[in-house]
């Protein structure tokens, strides 16, 4: 379960395994797993662990959170404390240092009486020869058709420093890859060389974003970072999100680890193609970051912050349209062929932290809760995807059967589990291939098929319909 959670909220980096130990000590009188005060703040320093006075721990563990990386934090795991039986906690590494400071509020896993669900995804092919060797640590975050017909799904390959983002290429619905390797920088740190969207472009040009953007004019033959000028990777700025805009223009999502005084945000346009950036909006939501956006029909802008609300931009104004929950960092957002936006998320009222269909007919001024997720659990994936005949599609955690795909046939008024990853079949790929697992990213339609692709398995698989 531990392994299941931590690829939930996106925890980075092969340096959450050496917490095993410690996290699974046995209890010591002066941590929180032994006592049965809530909020429970500990810090753990080599063998030692301290609880901290509450105000003084919340101060610690909030001031911890801000100053962290990714990679050094987490929401989050599970340990069996004297309150549950799985009570669910947040870490967090202060500074450079090995200390760790945990937050612990008493909340228990759920129990669920589960049905049955037997249908699972099927293999189509592998990205590439030895797609099943777990020593290659490929990786794979997102899935695209593009208008010329093919297919396109982007990642990275771990185990190394730095990472290398890669990119497939299928002109035969997926039966057959292509493989590029996107050129890096002097600052290819682990964390920065990675594909996380893939969008199309005017002219068949084609454009792709984790941490830089990248940019083919030749249908992903080669490709070329345009990003320096507006993300220096050296300093912690970052692109999170791309999209082409209704005016011809390209518009980036940026992120930055400097404080203002915590994490920003700053909106850059190009009407060139990447080659000159203007600042448009910001630095905007002084959270821990923002991961998505989307342009609705009237041009307005609409953003998902990390800690579950909804901004919309229009008219020079940024406003709080909406309040989800804690686990906003995962929502992405889909806009339909009518122009209906939508995103899968929790609600704050709904105990359980069930998921919910959110859809907006008024270009994201306000958004109705709709269908829920059965069984669901914290976060969907990736966006919505809109089939060629109306359905929506989105992958959601559960804690029946792990990573699953959801299919509506009414708009997101209600939602079928459709299928899931079949873990047992790839378990020497996922137990011996760091802490991910397969987890089934993102989904995409070609030729009339519902295909997904895994975080650390290279391969391609069909969604039954």
């Amino acid at each position: 379960m531990h392994q299941h959670l931590l690829k939930i909220i996106g925890v980075a980096g092969a340096a959450i395994f050496g917490l095993a130990a410690v996290f699974f000590a046995s209890p010591k009188p002066a941590d929180c797993i032994s006592t049965t005060s809530r909020p429970c703040y500990d810090r753990q320093a080599g063998n030692k662990t301290m609880v901290i006075e509450s105000k003084a721990g919340e101060k610690s563990f909030l001031a911890c959170l801000n100053s962290a990386s990714e990679s050094q934090r987490g929401e989050f795991l599970y340990q069996k404390t004297t309150v549950c039986k799985e009570e669910e906690f947040r870490y967090c590494f202060e500074g450079k240092s090995k200390n760790i400071v945990r937050e612990f509020a008493g909340t228990c896993k759920p129990t669920l009486s589960c049905p049955s669900l037997s249908s699972s995804i099927t293999f189509v092919s592998g990205f590439e020869p030895g797609w099943d060797d777990p020593s290659k640590g490929v990786g794979l975050r997102t899935m695209v058709r593009s208008k010329n017909g093919a297919l396109y799904a982007g990642g990275f390959k771990g185990g190394s420093i730095p990472m290398v983002a890669k990119i497939y290429k299928s002109t035969d619905n997926g039966y057959n890859w292509t493989m590029k390797e996107l050129p890096n920088d002097q600052y290819g740190d682990q964390y920065g060389n990675f594909v996380r969207r893939i969008i199309d472009g005017p002219g068949g040009a084609l454009y792709t974003a984790g941490y830089r953007i990248w940019k083919s004019t030749n249908e992903g033959t080669t490709w070329s970072i345009i990003s320096s000028s507006i993300a220096d990777i050296s300093v912690g700025e970052a692109v999170d999100d791309i999209l082409y805009s209704k005016d011809g223009s390209l518009i980036a999502l940026k992120r930055s680890t400097r404080d203002y005084p915590n994490h920003y945000n700053e909106v850059y346009k190009s009407t060139d193609g990447g080659k000159t950036w203007q600042l448009v909006l910001g630095p905007i939501l002084q959270s821990n970051a923002s991961y998505n956006f989307i342009e609705a029909n009237d041009g307005s802008l609409v953003f998902s912050a990390s800690n579950g609300d909804m901004y919309l931009y229009t008219d020079g104004n940024l406003q709080k349209v909406l309040t989800t929950d804690r686990y906003g960092a995962n929502i992405h957002f889909l806009k339909a062929k009518d122009g209906t936006l939508y995103f899968v998320g929790g609600d704050q009222e709904t105990p359980g932290d069930t998921l919910f269909a959110y859809r907006s007919f008024d270009n994201g001024r306000t958004w109705a809760k709709r269908g829920e997720l059965p069984y669901s659990y914290r976060v969907a994936f990736d966006a919505p995807i809109e089939a060629s005949d109306g359905s929506l599609w989105v992958i959601g955690y559960t804690l029946c059967w792990k990573e699953t795909v959801y299919r509506s046939t009414d708009r997101g008024e209600s939602w079928e589990a459709v299928a899931h990853f079949p873990e047992s079949q790839y378990s020497n790929i996922i137990d011996n291939n760091s802490m991910q697992g397969g987890l089934i990213m993102d989904i995409a339609e070609g030729e009339g098929k519902i295909f997904s692709v895994s975080f650390e398995v290279g391969a391609l698989f069909e969604v039954p319909r």
